[in-house]
């Protein structure tokens, strides 16, 4: 076959074509059926995955509740501890406060220079002492307080899941 421009066109035989159409279309349809069985897959686990049941929340709910439970009780125990601390710390430094107060009063009173300056120096080591006790009795009460505000951080916490927990036996 010769053209208009003498050029020759060449044919090819119908098998070839018919040939790469049907691997084409294989490899399409074997691709298209593993997006589709991939689409359905991810469409199945989000359709049925996606809600908790009541039950479920309910016992999140309860799990939480009783974490928070757990660790109110924990910072309570703390709280005791440390107000036991402190009470044993108030009687220390009221003591020692004492015992400076008497230390500052008597090296006024001495007669002599040498004896006013060795009671000065006593009296210095109890104001010291008297300093120590204090800034532990402070700590203390700032401890205290810190822990009496997480305690109602957990509380309200507790409050707002309003879960309330019963440890009651369960018969099965």
């Amino acid at each position: 076959m010769k053209s208009k421009n003498n050029v020759k066109k060449v044919k090819f035989p119908n098998v070839f074509v018919l040939n790469l159409y049907f691997c084409h279309s294989r490899i399409n349809y074997f691709y298209m059926k593993k997006v589709l069985y991939c689409s359905s897959l991810i469409f199945f686990l989000v359709a049925c995955g996606g809600g908790k049941s009541p039950e479920m929340k309910r016992l999140e709910n309860e799990q939480k509740a009783l974490s928070l439970n757990t660790e109110l009780n924990s910072l309570q125990m703390k709280l005791t501890q440390e107000q036991a601390t402190n009470a044993s710390l108030q009687q220390e430094a009221q003591q020692i406060n004492e015992n400076a107060n008497n230390r500052t009063v008597a090296f006024s009173e001495a007669s002599s220079a040498e004896a006013t300056a060795s009671q000065a120096k006593k009296a210095q080591k109890e104001l010291k002492k008297a300093e120590k006790i204090n800034s532990r009795l402070a700590e203390s009460n700032k401890k205290i307080e810190k822990i009496q505000k997480e305690i109602s951080k957990i509380q309200q916490k507790i409050a707002k899941t309003g879960v309330k927990v019963d440890f009651s036996e369960q018969n099965n």
